[in-house]
């Protein structure tokens, strides 16, 4: 859909309607003044700059009576990406409307696994916002505490999604609970897109048994995966700043995709956790120009089915 139509609130208000169909799935949407309640300032952050609220949706299934524990899948739900105040040169504003495919992936994972019954407990996250540039929004080398406390130093703009995202880990562990592993999608970052093409999604995982189960389930899905580095050098570049406790984005040239994925392991509180950068695979054409995937949809639901 065109961003001028499907903005944030419209946005989560689809979401609503095609969950409140699904039997046993409970969905809760946060506006701005519940987001600011919940000091998510990451994500406000990024939406200050657009004239739409942004919104939290959350999606709940608990087909597994016999334990509380669940896993988390949260998505990157940026309606339009302009890139900020780090404004996107203009063929790479073409398709930044699909910058949402990670939110409705996600989403679509959930109301999958509820409609099918699948015996396992899962929570969405949605997190929509619009990167627009206006009076109020974030410049660089401003300094931001997100949800968990840790304060952040947003040297680019333009590596929003990763902030959001991070607002919306912490939610799913501090605020839904019993969280035993995270599942996060997004279309992250151009640099996966040099690392691994169209075809393949980066998959940084922590956990290599949770890591084999998920290959195996993309695998069977048919989807195809490549497993990139989580290493130390990447997250001291990460914490390299000296005002804040992190930076949103080193300044380097190199390995942009492992940063991103070190990024949000910053806020995962050692759980298991899989990210899946999905710029090059969300949709069916050249740097997000196509239609959408659904990409890693099936692989979820594998994943979840049989492990």
């Amino acid at each position: 859909m065109p961003p001028n139509v499907c903005y944030a609130p419209k946005f989560a208000e689809m979401i609503n309607v095609a969950a409140k169909k699904i039997p046993h799935l409970k969905v809760t949407i946060l506006n701005e003044a519940q987001i600011k309640a919940q000091n998510m300032n990451l994500l406000l952050g990024v939406n200050s700059g657009s004239r739409h609220e942004p919104r939290v949706v959350i999606l709940e299934y608990n087909g597994d009576p016999t334990t509380e524990s669940k896993t988390a899948i949260v998505g990157k739900g940026v309606t339009f990406d302009t890139g900020g105040y780090n404004l996107k040169p203009s063929p790479y504003m073409v398709g930044m409307k699909m910058d949402m495919s990670g939110a409705a992936i996600a989403a679509s994972t959930v109301m999958a696994i509820a409609k099918a019954g699948l015996k396992t407990n899962v929570c969405g996250v949605a997190c929509l916002v619009e990167n627009a540039i206006g009076a109020e929004g974030t410049i660089p080398e401003s300094i931001i505490t997100s949800k968990n406390g840790k304060t952040v130093q947003i040297d680019n703009t333009d590596a929003e999604g990763r902030l959001i995202l991070a607002d919306g880990i912490t939610y799913a562990i501090r605020e839904i609970g019993h969280i035993k592993q995270i599942i996060e999608m997004s279309t992250l970052t151009g640099a996966v897109l040099v690392a691994l093409g169209e075809h393949l999604t980066g998959a940084f995982v922590t956990d290599d048994k949770m890591f084999r189960q998920f290959a195996d389930a993309a695998d069977r899905a048919q989807e195809e995966i490549w497993r990139m580095p989580f290493n130390y050098d990447f997250r001291t570049q990460i914490e390299n700043s000296p005002i804040a406790d992190i930076t949103n984005c080193p300044n380097t040239r190199y390995g942009g995709a492992c940063l991103a994925a070190a990024f949000l392991n910053q806020f995962t509180e050692s759980k298991p956790f899989i990210h899946l950068d999905i710029a090059g695979t969300a949709t069916d054409g050249s740097m997000m120009k196509g239609r959408g995937t659904g990409v890693m949809l099936r692989t979820i639901f594998e994943y979840l089915q049989n492990s």
